[in-house]
């Protein structure tokens, strides 16, 4: 079988090989198969290579533009740029900020940008941890799944949501992450009167709160994925 090559940076690459060890490209079908499920430990060394110099590159975007990305940053978020080297929780950052990140590159990094997303989403995470700054939370909100109606802790934070059932419900914990909800869907009843909010996830799934001023509340979910 002959050599092939990556397309972006012309190195050559074995033939399963997922993504480019060189400069973090994912390669195109038929070489490599983009929705792989499982993985062989050779493609897991390539996944794991291609992270890290998505990693090494971000964290140079971040080093040339520091001043101008740190004030959008939590303190917390401030310590994961600045601390030891966790490639995904970097990358979330740099996600959940992308809005206000890209008007500051010049289009050579924004390039380099859209290939560690590419990078980054393709590799499988585990489901990531709602931790964001608390906006508002609501100890009377409800979950309704199917028949079920849940009591509990809704609680809005800049980057998802987290509903905490009470005790009688197992104190069950649901996570949303932001970047998982598709659409947030209001149907309010009126201020003394509950309604619902639905969050469409890109999964296919829905999460469906019944809450009194439901449009404030879904209006103040949906701010936060502007």
């Amino acid at each position: 079988m002959g050599l092939k090559f990556c397309a972006n940076c012309g190195k050559s690459l074995e033939p399963n090989q997922l993504f480019c060890p060189f400069c973090g490209k994912k390669v195109s079908p038929p070489f490599a198969e983009s929705n792989e499920i499982k993985l062989s430990d050779d493609e897991k060394v390539d996944q794991m290579e291609a992270k890290i110099i998505a990693g090494e590159q971000m964290r140079a975007i971040y080093a040339i533009h520091a001043d101008e990305i740190a004030p959008l940053l939590t303190e917390e978020e401030l310590e994961i740029m600045t601390g030891e080297v966790v490639e995904t929780q970097q990358w979330e950052i740099f996600h959940r900020h992308q809005k206000k990140i890209l008007p500051l590159l010049t289009a050579e990094e924004r390039a380099k940008m859209d290939n560690i997303n590419e990078v980054m989403r393709h590799i499988k995470l585990s489901p990531r941890n709602v931790v964001g700054p608390l906006i508002k939370d609501n100890l009377l909100a409800r979950l309704k799944e199917g028949k079920e109606i849940k009591t509990g802790r809704l609680e809005v934070r800049q980057d998802g949501v987290i509903f905490i059932t009470s005790p009688r419900f197992g104190n069950e914990l649901i996570q949303v992450p932001q970047e998982d909800i598709s659409e947030v869907v209001i149907n309010n009843k009126g201020p003394f009167a509950a309604g619902t909010v639905t969050l469409h996830i890109k999964d296919g799934n829905n999460v469906i709160l019944v809450l009194s001023n439901a449009d404030k509340w879904g209006s103040l979910i949906a701010q936060q994925l502007d």
